[in-house]
């Protein structure tokens, strides 16, 4: 061997070395190399991967080893640099052939699209050479021309941003412009690439190295195998697609068109010479053959689905395409939602998941499911079934019509993105949370790459009407016909349907997809990897990558599902999404490995679905109808009824003058009962509901278990349940069982759970609500425990929690944190406590700002501050002065005149009111007159501080909020957050604040015209009082009304909720 052959060779072992993953180290296949950099490089490693893999926990690092079979001691001096044992890995061999190729590869070529396509044709040279010969005939040289692209576009969606990185220095270094109509910079970046500086660049960069080799030779494999298949299936192609005519080669192709696979395997969509438009699967397609006949046989007991001809050959298959389609008039639109909700009849039957709208086509009046390998998915089993009502409820809502991501269905991203991916109400236009790559100005000199938000682009999945898209909430009874014709068709055929010979026994055989972690999941992590940074030590890669593990490591025991994690690690190691399957009737999950896990699922899917079908009946249509109509009837809470039809209903109301006292608390009653009805009970007795919820920023409700808050959740239904008790002794077993999920939360739960579960740290929203919620329980019911649970709940707010809050406010800020620890110490004297009230105090003094035109207050995430109680000044100020109260800082107080000052600024006499500055639009604020925004919210802050700071000003101003909400009358709403009940509050405490009996005698009378019109139809909340499904909240629903009606009855017993009294 030559001198420059064993350079080459040398240089390609260290390559190796560096790129080697961290499990190819554990495994034996390298040896560690000493040295005092090697050491500081294994120690610095080892600190990074207990953070990915633990949070930084070092107990849970240490499960982690144990679980792997390793201690610290043995694992890191692998982690440091290392030399190849024995052979060159495979894919080394690849990579030369590439580097051969780099000086003649692609002479003659045009520019490509993709960035950096030149420096990457060395490796399609090198794939096209790995290629046995008679795979070429099978395709025209121009879909094998396709092909190359498609190679060309994944080896670039790998490598560019390294180069990017790369080409960036080197233009740097130039000191030229970069203009977007100049190539200078660049082809001299790719000149001298192509000469030498590759193996330069590879060598800083030898994870890409390895990734690129072994991406090419994948798509060299997965060729072959496409071109057998074709050979193998050309007769059954020709018989089952094209009535037995030639179809010739393949003339066109679009590859990559799902996740890649076990290897890089993808759908590909083939047309052949002779016109045959086909998809090829790399999989077995039972399930859809199965799914096909099963349709085919429910057509001819009254279905009317639209069939696919499918050709299954084992390990592969191919169906024919369903193509989209406009309706052509409007009873053919009608019965595309009829067709819908006969779907979903079958879905919910046949425990489909991921039903989402890249899955469906609307082929004119036909919606087709176009994959079907989420049919009768497995349910991975829990450590423990049902223990809690959460976990209850949750298995409710699971188990229904939701389950299949057919429904519309709300996600929330972290910066507030709300996005519909269902299959019957995604709409093209939105924002999704996740990020996209967009490359500006490929190939020139001034190339750059931007990550913009990926957005919703196709409405393929919805009908057409007249050249626009339809909406599911407006054929909500066509859907609802639909799915209960198909419910009572498969219950009234169930007993033919489990004969042998039925089509959906045939199914129940096949192997289907079994999904661990959700795809995106993967994708983000897969998104993370492709920086430049993960390019240039395969180990620091495979540590970032073990991120995966923490999902295991955080159970109490090692998951019977552990060894998925290795599959799942090897899968992203050669960037793959990884894929589970499993037959439907079996309670074993095979791993890509070949090992099997023998009990890995307590019910098989098919037995879930049998299980299903016998349990059809009156009652459950009846509930899934209702969870229809709550998807398709919960609306944005800006989109309420109007007004009118509310008030016309109010002279009647008025007649009678107030009701009895008694008649409040009787109401109070009824209301209790109700909620009873309606809970969901768990063994341990604990309690909880299924109730519409508004999603955090997104203005959408969704139907899910309560939380544990005081706003929407638990929290708030245990208060009203504890004044139930003390004031008539008929509430103490609901409060306790309302409290049970919190109680068992503040026990287990670490601070970082707080935010990973939603919650802020404010007294509505928040953990401040946790501890005003305990504290109060415990006097109202007598309860010392709850006030140990409560002490428990002040160790979840921490002084870092505080320092990051960015909120401020007494809904979800640290105002809100203030106020809970004010009432811990209220009740316990506990001294941190109010050390840490303290800090939420000084948090406040810090970010407080000067405000236009006067006064200071402070900005939220929108940029501006605004007025009122909720999210406001108003709200912080009664926070700051009821701590100044208790320290004597005399800053506190200050700064709270400053902020009445901004709010007097902001009032507008025309209106009565203050601005609600979150709606305000091109420079028009628009108003409120609720607790939340506006004048009661307003009054009751000024009311409640009057026993610390008192003014001409501060009166003044209740007397204005007296006078709008006067002027208001009677809204459209009933509850406490924006409705009448809040008001209703104010006006009983202007009454005592001003010993006004006309004031008290308007609000007993609104509160009797509430009862009265409830009593005669119903209460009406914030929009989400949909598809049967009430509101049982605090703030927005019934119980905070009942607690109201309690206040009312029970004068001087129970304290203000909406000041946190």
């Amino acid at each position: 061997m030559s001198e420059e052959l064993l350079a080459e060779e040398e240089a390609v072992r260290q390559l190796a070395a560096r790129a080697s993953t961290l499990w190819e180290r554990l495994a034996g296949d390298f040896v560690p190399e000493e040295g005092p950099e090697s050491a500081r490089l294994a120690s610095e490693r080892l600190g990074k991967w207990r953070d990915k893999a633990a949070g930084g926990d070092a107990q849970l690092f240490q499960k982690r080893l144990d679980w792997l079979g390793t201690s610290p001691q043995q694992v890191q001096a692998l982690l440091g640099e290392v030399r190849l044992k024995g052979a060159l890995p495979a894919w080394t061999q690849t990579f030369r052939r590439a580097m051969a190729a780099r000086r003649t590869a692609g002479q003659g070529r045009h520019p490509s699209t993709f960035p950096f396509s030149e420096l990457l044709i060395p490796f399609a040279e090198a794939a096209k050479g790995l290629l046995i010969p008679e795979c070429r005939a099978v395709f025209t040289p121009e879909a094998f021309d396709s092909l190359v692209e498609d190679l060309i576009h994944e080896l670039s969606y790998v490598a560019a941003p390294s180069l990017l990185a790369e080409f960036t220095g080197f233009r740097s270094r130039q000191g030229g412009g970069a203009e977007p109509t100049s190539r200078r910079l660049y082809e001299a970046f790719t000149a001298q690439q192509l000469d030498e500086g590759l193996w330069r660049f590879f060598s800083g960069y030898p994870v890409l190295a390895r990734l690129l080799s072994r991406t090419t030779e994948q798509w060299a494999f997965n060729v072959c195998e496409l071109a057998r298949a074709v050979k193998a299936d050309q007769r059954e192609l020709q018989r089952v697609f094209a009535g037995g005519a030639p179809q010739g080669r393949i003339a066109s192709i679009q590859p990559s068109l799902s996740d890649r696979h076990h290897g890089g395997r993808t759908v590909a969509r083939v047309t052949f010479e002779g016109g045959v438009q086909l998809f090829y699967k790399p999989r077995g397609l039972g399930i859809e053959d199965a799914w096909y006949r099963l349709l085919e046989d429910l057509n001819a007991r009254g279905g009317d689905f639209h069939l696919l001809r499918v050709l299954h050959r084992g390990d592969r298959g191919w169906v024919e395409p369903a193509f989209h389609a406009s309706c052509t008039q409007v009873q053919e639109a009608k019965q595309f939602y009829v067709r819908a909700g006969m779907l979903l009849g079958i879905l919910y039957v046949l425990e489909a998941s991921d039903c989402f709208f890249e899955n469906i086509i609307a082929a004119g009046a036909f919606p087709v499911l176009i994959d079907t390998e989420t049919l009768m998915h497995h349910v991975p089993q829990r450590s423990q079934d049902g223990v809690s009502a959460e976990e209850l409820a949750q298995d409710i809502v699971f188990n229904s019509v939701f389950r299949s991501g057919f429904l519309p269905s709300w996600d929330v991203g972290p910066r507030g993105e709300r996005v519909d991916i269902s299959g019957l109400g995604a709409t093209a236009g939105q924002v999704t949370a996740y990020l996209r790559r967009q490359w500006r100005h490929v190939n020139t000199d001034a190339m750059a790459l931007e990550h913009v938000p990926i957005r919703v682009e196709t409405e393929d999945h919805l009908p057409h009407l007249g050249g626009a898209s339809l909406r599911a909430f407006d054929h909500a009874g066509e859907i609802i016909e639909g799915f209960s014709m198909m419910y009572r068709l498969l219950r009234k055929h169930r007993e033919e349907l489990a004969r042998p010979e039925s089509p959906l026994v045939r199914l129940s055989t096949q192997e289907i997809r079994f999904i661990f972690h959700a795809s995106r999941i993967y994708g983000l992590l897969l998104k993370r990897l492709g920086a430049p940074n993960h390019m240039k030590a395969g180990v620091e890669r495979s540590i970032e990558t073990d991120i995966l593990s923490r999902f295991y490591v955080e159970s109490r025991e090692k998951s019977r599902y552990w060894p998925l994690l290795q599959a799942e690690l090897e899968a992203i190691e050669q960037l793959d999404i990884p894929c589970f399957r499993a037959r439907a009737d079996s309670h074993a999950l095979t791993l890509p490995t070949g090992k099997v896990l023998p009990e890995a699922f307590k019910e098989s899917g098919s037995e879930r679905v049998w299980r299903k079908l016998a349990s059809l009946d009156e009652a459950d249509l009846e509930l899934q109808v209702r969870f229809i109509h709550a998807a398709l009837g919960m609306v944005s809470s800006s989109q309420e009824q109007a007004p009118a039809a509310r008030l016309r209903r109010e002279a009647a109301s008025w007649e009678g003058g107030p009701l009895p006292r008694e008649e409040f608390a009787a109401e109070a009653s009824s209301i209790a009962a109700v909620l009873q009805e309606r809970a969901i009970f768990a063994p341990d007795g604990g309690a909880t509901w299924i109730a519409p919820q508004l999603l955090p920023h997104a203005g959408h409700h969704q139907l899910r278990p309560l939380r544990m808050d005081l706003y929407d959740g638990l929290g708030g239904i245990a208060l009203f349940y504890a004044a139930l008790e003390h004031v008539s002794g008929q509430g103490r077993r609901m409060a306790l069982a309302a409290l049970s999920s919190l109680r068992r939360f503040v026990v287990t739960g670490p601070p970082r759970r707080v935010a990973q579960e939603g919650y802020t740290l404010g007294a509505a929203t928040g953990v401040g609500s946790f501890l005003y919620v305990l504290c109060r329980s415990s006097a109202l019911l007598g309860e010392p425990a709850l006030l140990e649970d409560a002490t428990r709940a002040a160790g979840l707010i921490t002084p870092e929690g505080i320092e990051a809050d960015a909120q401020f406010d007494v809904m979800s800020g640290v105002a809100g944190a203030l106020l809970g620890l004010l009432a811990l110490h209220q009740a316990t004297g506990a001294v941190e406590a109010l050390e840490k009230a303290k800090l939420c105090g000084e948090h406040l003094l810090k970010h407080q700002l000067p405000c236009e035109p006067a006064g200071a207050a402070w900005r939220t995430k929108k940029g501006w501050p605004l007025a009122g109680f909720a999210h406001g000044a108003a709200g912080i100020t009664l926070a700051l002065l009821r701590l100044h109260a208790v320290v004597g800082d005399a800053r506190l107080r200050q700064a709270a005149v400053q902020a009445l000052a901004f709010e007097d600024a902001v009032f507008v006499p025309s209106e009565g009111n203050w601005p609600d500055f979150r709606h305000a639009r091109e420079g028009t604020p628009s108003f409120m007159n609720a607790w939340c925004h506006g004048a009661p919210g307003m009054g009751l802050a000024r009311i409640s501080g009057l026993a610390f700071l008192d003014s001409v000003g501060i009166r003044r101003d209740i007397e204005a909020a007296v006078s709008s909400v006067k002027r208001q009358g009677l809204g459209d709403k009933d509850g406490l957050c924006c409705g009448q009940a809040g008001r209703i509050e104010f006006l009983l405490a202007a009454a005592r604040a001003n010993e006004d009996k006309a004031l008290e005698e308007l609000a007993l009378r609104q509160a009797s015209v509430v009862v009265r019109e409830a009593r005669a139809g119903s209460y009406r909340f914030s929009g989400a009082e949909r598809g049967g499904f009430f509101d049982p909240s605090f703030f927005q629903g019934l119980s905070g009304i009942g607690f109201q009606l309690l206040r009312l009855a029970f004068p001087g017993r129970l304290p203000s909720v909406l000041v946190w009294e």
